[in-house]
């Protein structure tokens, strides 16, 4: 039996790796306030949101005309 290591697997937390080191539990709670805040302001939005009143114009009435 060998007791090398093997070198082959991908090494996420090595000291060689370029970029932000950050933990999978960090992501994983970066993304859940990212979706809780998404569904907040959807919901905000449909609770928020004031119904639009058209108001229909009135057809001309001939009352006025001088005949």
């Amino acid at each position: 039996m060998s007791s090398k290591k093997s070198s082959a697997g991908l090494s996420y937390f090595s000291e060689d790796s370029a970029g932000f080191r950050i933990q999978p539990k960090t992501v994983l709670i970066m993304s859940l306030v990212y979706i809780g805040i998404v569904v907040l302001l959807h919901i905000y939005s449909k609770l928020g949101a004031a119904p639009i009143k058209e108001e229909t114009p009135k057809a001309p009435t001939n009352e006025n005309k001088n005949d």
